[in-house]
C-alpha cells in the first residue's frame, strides 16, 4: 500500500456490517469516549486469539472446578461462621500473594440483567 494511501498513519478499511452491529459499535465507541476507528483498533487488537487466552481459559476452567468443588465440600463440612472466616482468610491470602484483582476493563461491558439462572446460582454460590 503506498504512502499516499495513509493519513496519520493510519489506512482506510472499510467493511459491510449489519446496521445493528454498526449501531452497536457506534453506541460503544461512544460510551468509551473513543473515535470509532480508535474502537475498532481496539477490539482488533485486544480480542485477537493468542495463545495466552487459551492457557487462561483452560487455568480458569480448572481453577473454578477445583473451587466449586472445595465450596460444595466447605458448606456441608463447616458452620457459616467457619465457612466466612475460611473465605476471608482465603480472599487475604490471595491478596498478599497476587495483589488485588484488576478492575473491570470497560470495554466488556456491564453484566446483563438477564443472566441465565444457572450464572446467577453460580455467582451466588461464590
Amino acid at each position: 500500500m503506498g504512502d499516499s494511501a495513509r493519513r496519520n498513519g493510519k489506512i482506510t478499511f472499510a467493511v459491510k456490517l449489519n446496521p445493528e452491529t454498526a449501531d452497536r459499535a457506534r453506541i460503544d465507541a461512544e460510551r468509551l469516549g473513543m473515535k470509532i476507528s480508535d474502537y475498532m483498533d481496539m477490539l482488533i487488537t485486544r480480542r485477537g486469539v493468542n495463545n495466552y487466552q487459551y492457557f487462561a481459559q483452560q487455568a480458569a476452567f480448572q481453577s473454578f472446578v477445583s473451587a466449586a468443588l472445595v465450596v460444595h465440600l466447605s458448606r456441608k463440612a463447616m458452620s457459616k461462621d467457619e465457612l466466612a472466616a475460611a473465605q476471608k482468610f482465603v480472599y487475604q491470602a490471595a491478596a498478599t500473594l497476587f495483589g488485588q484483582p484488576p478492575e473491570r476493563p470497560p470495554e466488556i461491558g456491564e453484566d446483563p440483567d438477564d443472566l441465565a439462572p444457572r450464572l446467577t446460582a453460580l455467582f451466588e454460590a461464590f
